[in-house]
């Protein structure tokens, strides 16, 4: 009875697993943040042909899309910016595949937010990682319950791309003033300078480990609302990542002026706001060369 019953679990494995490897399911993502950055960074780490251009950084970055033809991030581009996490976690996912990117580009508002060692530990999993490679239907974007509870965007077609938003989100502003009130309260704090060499220093380690790898390292800066953008910290940020652009020899990417863009929170854009600074981005891109 239990070898009839491991025979048939073992049968249906390999049906999903066949089943799987032939059907692009487009449609499924993860059932939450923390699931969709795992399917996102396994999409990148089992990827036998990855791309020459990656990007890493926090939430902020995470909204940049490369799928609005024009406007967005080339296709030889993958962002590896997730949603409450920070840019740490996407450099130790790059720096743990044996083949490394021509170019790094890196996200630099929130580089005082640590890596998450919960998401890098499951990611890395001394069992599941090397399974992972091997058996698809151990990926968390084939979890059979994210298919099928998607399945009825299946029926409406793939949405190759993304339309451009003509106009940003209605926002309530009374609760954004309420939200990017508390927020420059925060901001407003001085960060400890040994903090900062601190951070500073783990950055700069990471920079050097890819330069001498012969990846270029391209820092650049989110918009953000003009009030959180002259906060202590914020000008603090800035200042320690233009001191190690300078240090290391880095392409550095300004903000725009913020006055020409709209965030939800203070923080994240809006959609035409997403889109306006992907037509910016790609622009000092070309201008310097690292397109």
């Amino acid at each position: 009875m239990l070898l009839r019953s491991l025979l048939f679990c073992l049968a249906l494995l390999v049906g999903y697993e066949l089943l799987v490897r032939t059907i692009d399911a487009w449609w499924a993502t993860g059932q939450n943040n923390l699931q969709n950055n795992i399917v996102r960074a396994q999409e990148y780490m089992y990827n036998a042909f990855p791309s020459q251009n990656i990007m890493v950084g926090s939430s902020l970055s995470a909204r940049l899309s490369r799928e609005v033809p024009d406007d967005s991030l080339p296709p030889h581009f993958t962002n590896l910016s997730f949603n409450g996490q920070s840019l740490y976690d996407g450099l130790e996912i790059v720096k743990a595949q044996s083949l490394l990117p021509k170019r790094l580009y890196i996200e630099a508002n929130l580089f005082m937010r640590n890596e998450d060692p919960k998401l890098l530990n499951y990611l890395f999993s001394p069992i599941m990682y090397p399974l992972r490679r091997w058996v698809h239907a151990f990926r968390d974007r084939n979890q059979p319950i994210g298919i099928l509870a998607r399945l009825p965007l299946a029926v409406k077609g793939n949405p190759r791309f993304i339309h451009y938003p003509s106009a940003n989100d209605n926002r309530d502003e009374r609760t954004y003033q309420i939200m990017l009130t508390e927020k420059v309260a925060n901001n407003s704090k001085s960060i400890d300078s040994l903090a900062l060499v601190r951070q500073s220093n783990k950055l700069g380690e990471y920079i050097t480990y890819f330069q001498q790898k012969e990846v270029e390292v391209i820092f650049f800066v989110m918009p953000v609302d003009c009030t959180l953008e002259k906060t202590k910290s914020a000008r603090q940020i800035v200042e320690a990542v233009r001191q190690l652009a300078g240090q290391y020899h880095c392409l550095l990417i300004e903000a725009p002026p913020c006055g020409q863009y709209v965030t939800a929170d203070g923080n994240h854009l809006q959609p035409a706001s997403v889109f306006r600074f992907l037509r910016y981005f790609r622009h000092e891109l070309a201008r310097r060369n690292a397109l």
